[in-house]
């Protein structure tokens, strides 16, 4: 068994745990959404107990593994969808209730963002000019 079966089996058990802990808490979406925080130092230690150098070296391995060490790598992947099913689940969860439902006529809530110069603009500041109109785009990046 390589090193890299030893930190994908370590890793599963720290998703398992995290996942679990999420499922049982009653906590709002953005408190358990930041159980996942302890995956990062989980994987650090994981790969670190396990003689690997980054992640990098451990995905080379993984993708090398022989056939008989796929169940766990396989564990592993499985995990790993989980965990990126709840984190959306959690966010879709979060927006929800921090989604203000405006109609048409409605006053919008006050805000301010960054501006490519550096300072912030309110969208008080954008509707006072003429012309008015304001077009909002989120984009969700975890990159």
């Amino acid at each position: 068994m390589g090193p890299e079966i030893g930190a994908a089996e370590q890793l599963t058990d720290e998703i398992t745990s995290v996942l679990a802990q999420i499922q049982a808490s009653a906590e709002s979406a953005d408190t358990r959404v930041r159980y996942f925080g302890r995956l990062i130092e989980a994987q650090r230690a994981a790969l670190e107990a396990h003689g690997l150098p980054s992640f990098a070296v451990f995905e080379e391995l993984c993708r090398k593994a022989p056939e008989e060490e796929a169940a766990a790598l396989s564990r592993l992947a499985l995990a790993q969808d989980a965990w990126r099913r709840t984190l959306e689940n959690l966010e879709a969860e979060a927006n929800r209730k921090a989604q203000v439902q405006l109609r048409r006529n409605d006053t919008p809530p006050e805000f301010s963002l960054p501006s490519t110069r550096g300072d912030r603009v309110s969208l008080q500041d954008i509707l006072a000019k003429k012309p008015r109109g304001v077009l909002l785009v989120w984009l969700r990046h975890f990159g």
